[in-house]
C-alpha cells in the first residue's frame, strides 16, 4: 500500500516531525511505501501535485490545532479531485475528536499513538476488510461515525523501528536535526497536551517511557553518519526526568558520539552534579521553562510551584557548568494582568538567558485552562495558520489583545537592551516586520464558540 503523509505546518519553523517520522518507520518495516508534502506556506497549500505523482491508496495527515483550519481545506481540495480516503491524527483530534463531525471530507480520525492503528487500517484496508471497528479509530460510514476506544500504550519502545527522516526536505532535517527517546511527561502542566493525554490512557499502563540507552546511541549514529550533522537537539519534554537513564546515556554519549546537544530539562532536576554530567557529554545549551515571572500565576494556574530564587539559583547553576541556557516563556495566561508581564520581564533579566521563546498562551483543547477558556467564553478569534505571536483570547476588565501583543513585540528587546543591545534591536526588527508584513494568517472573530 501507498501512505502520503500530508503535514500542514504553515508559518510555523521547517523541521522533523517526530509522529510523522515515527508512523513511516513503523509502514516501511512492514513492507509499505510512504511519502510526504508538507505545508509550510499558504502558497504550498495549492499545490498538491505530488497525490498524482505518489498515486496513495491513504493520506494520513497530522493535524495540530493551530492548523485545524489548513487540514480542513487541505480535505476538501483532495476531495475535490480524487477519492483517496483521509485519515487525520496528531494532537488535535486526539483531544477533540469531535472535530471529525466539523467536515465530512475527513475518513476518520486516531487518537493517541498511532503506529497499530494505522498499520491495522493500512492492511485492513488492502484486503477489503471491515475498518470500523480498529482500536484508535474513529471511522466515518455515510452519516454514522464509529468510535473505538484506544489500545493500551507501547511499552516496549526499542520494538519500533528508527524514525524515519527520509521522507523529510533537506530544509527540514538540517534547520533543526531532531530526536526524542522518550513519551509521556511526568508533569502535568495545565496547559499541556500531556494532561489531555493521561486521561485518555487512564488504564494503568506506564505512562513515561524511554527507549533504552543503546537504542537511542544507535539511532543518532546512523543519522549523524547519513546527514553529517553537527549539532544535535534532543526533544524530550525533560531530557533529565529518569536520573540513572540520563546518567548511562551521558557516558555512552560521550565515548561514541561526543558532537554537541541542545536539551531541556526542569528547573527542579538541576544540580551541579547533573550540569556536570551533561557539560561532559557535550550538552550546548539547556532550556529550562520559567513561563511566568508572577509566583502566584505560576503556582495557582501553572501548576509549576518554583520559587524566584529556584529559577535564578538553576540558570546560574547551568551557566556556571559552562553551559549556555535557553529560557521558556509564556504571556496571555487567563488570570495575568500587566504587573504580571513586568514581573516576567525582571525575571528573564534577572536569570539574563543567553536566549529565549516567548509564546502566547494558546487555549488547546483537552487542557485545563484550554477547556476553563471555553467554558468562560474567552476564545474570541481563530487562527487559521498557527502563529504564536496572536492571541485569540480576550480577557474582560484585565488587559486588551492589543496590549498584550505590544508586550509581546517589546519582550526581547526590554529583557536585553542593557547587556546585549545589538541582540535587543535585531529583536525588535524582527518582531516590527513580522507584525507588519503580508500574513498568510488573517484573524477574524468567533461568531459561535463551542459553547454557542
Amino acid at each position: 500500500m501507498r501512505i502520503l503523509f500530508i503535514y500542514p505546518n504553515v508559518n510555523l519553523n521547517i523541521s522533523i516531525n517526530h509522529g510523522i517520522a515515527a508512523l513511516s518507520a513503523f509502514l516501511k518495516k512492514f513492507g509499505h511505501q510512504t511519502d510526504l508534502i508538507q505545508i509550510n506556506t499558504k502558497q504550498e497549500l495549492k499545490d498538491l501535485s505530488m497525490i498524482e505523482l505518489f498515486k496513495p491508496d491513504i493520506i494520513a495527515m497530522y493535524v495540530g490545532t493551530t492548523q485545524w483550519q489548513t487540514a480542513k481545506a487541505v480535505a476538501k481540495q483532495v476531495k475535490q479531485k480524487y477519492c483517496i480516503p483521509i485519515f487525520i491524527g496528531g494532537p488535535h483530534p486526539t483531544t477533540n475528536p469531535e472535530c471529525l463531525f466539523e467536515i465530512e471530507e475527513i475518513d476518520g480520525l486516531c487518537i493517541g499513538e498511532g503506529e497499530h492503528a494505522l498499520l491495522e487500517l493500512v492492511e485492513r484496508f488492502s484486503k477489503g476488510g471491515e475498518i470500523t471497528n480498529i482500536r484508535n479509530l474513529w471511522v466515518r460510514q455515510g452519516r454514522v461515525i464509529s468510535k473505538n476506544a484506544v489500545r493500551p500504550l507501547m511499552e516496549r519502545l526499542d520494538e519500533l523501528p528508527f524514525p524515519d527522516w527520509s521522507i523529510f526536505s533537506k530544509e527540514a532535517i538540517y534547520n533543526y536535526p531532531c530526536f526524542s527517546f522518550s513519551r509521556g511527561c511526568p508533569f502535568l502542566c495545565p496547559y499541556c497536551i500531556n494532561y489531555a493525554l493521561k486521561n485518555i490512557y487512564n488504564d494503568g499502563t506506564k505512562f513515561v517511557r524511554f527507549r533504552s540507552v543503546h537504542s537511542a546511541i544507535e539511532e543518532i549514529k546512523g543519522k549523524k553518519d547519513r546527514y553529517s550533522l553537527k549539532i544535535l537537539n534532543f526533544d524530550d519534554d525533560v531530557l533529565t526526568k529518569d536520573k540513572i537513564w540520563i546518567k548511562e546515556f551521558c557516558s555512552v554519549y560521550k565515548k561514541e558520539i561526543g558532537i554537541p546537544f541542545n536539551c531541556n530539562v526542569r528547573v527542579e532536576t538541576v544540580d551541579d552534579d547533573m550540569c556536570a554530567l551533561l557539560k561532559n557529554a557535550g550538552a550546548h545549551m539547556v532550556g529550562m521553562g520559567i513561563e511566568s515571572g508572577d509566583f502566584n500565576i505560576r503556582k495557582k494556574i501553572l501548576n509549576r510551584i518554583i520559587t524566584d530564587d529556584q529559577i535564578i539559583r538553576a540558570f546560574k547553576t547551568v551557566k556556571s557548568a559552562g553551559l549556555k541556557t535557553y529560557a521558556f516563556n509564556m504571556i496571555g495566561i487567563p488570570g495575568e494582568t500587566s504587573e504580571s508581564f513586568e514581573k516576567t520581564i525582571a525575571l528573564n533579566k534577572a536569570v539574563l538567558p543567553d536566549d529565549l521563546q516567548l509564546s502566547i498562551f494558546f487555549p488547546f483543547p483537552g487542557t485545563i485552562l484550554g477547556e476553563e477558556c471555553i467554558k468562560n467564553k474567552y476564545i474570541k478569534y481563530e487562527s487559521p495558520f498557527g502563529i504564536f505571536n496572536y492571541s485569540v483570547l480576550e480577557f474582560p476588565q484585565i488587559f486588551k489583545r492589543k496590549d498584550l501583543h505590544r508586550y509581546y513585540d517589546n519582550f526581547e528587546y526590554r529583557v536585553y537592551k542593557k547587556s546585549n543591545f545589538a541582540k535587543a534591536i535585531k529583536s525588535r526588527i524582527s518582531k516590527f516586520i513580522h507584525r507588519h508584513r503580508p500574513l498568510d494568517l488573517i484573524f477574524r472573530p468567533i461568531l459561535r464558540t463551542k459553547n454557542g
